[in-house]
């Protein structure tokens, strides 16, 4: 995978994503009823062109993608990442982009804060995305 970053941009279905963007989408993998729609958080589009997200509501249904075009019937932005991760991070030291520490294996790592969703943060540090609660980051001063 690319390098990934807070301002990372990405054009799918024809609606430009940035990640940690608050989304919403549907698809018939994910069968809910009615007009409800799966929120999360928006991460990356891979080199294969498939989407990427995370939400709590994925992991329930054990499918967190990814997705590809065929998969996504609709898909909207509901707020911009800036705006989500302080909406949803748990802890307003934190926003979008910021750079955060985090122990992993006993060792304290380091990385830039891409989202946010329901008190779970999304991480890129080291080539590879780390999700966790939002109580294992503190900003670095």
């Amino acid at each position: 995978m690319k390098d990934l970053s807070a301002k990372s941009s990405f054009t799918f279905k024809g609606l430009c994503l940035t990640s940690g963007d608050h989304i919403a989408f549907t698809t018939p993998r994910i069968p809910l009823s009615g007009d409800k729609m799966v929120e999360g958080c928006f991460t990356h589009i891979d080199d294969e062109g498939n989407f990427h997200a995370f939400s709590e509501l994925l992991e329930s249904f054990k499918d967190d993608g990814p997705f590809t075009e065929k998969d996504i019937i609709d898909i909207r932005v509901i707020h911009p990442g800036s705006v989500a991760v302080k909406m949803h991070a748990g802890n307003n030291a934190l926003y979008h982009g910021q750079q955060v520490e985090f122990m992993k294996g006993g060792k304290k790592n380091q990385g830039e804060l891409i989202g946010a969703f329901n008190s779970v943060i999304c991480v890129w540090s080291d080539g590879k995305l780390i999700n966790a609660g939002s109580g294992f980051f503190n900003p670095i001063q």
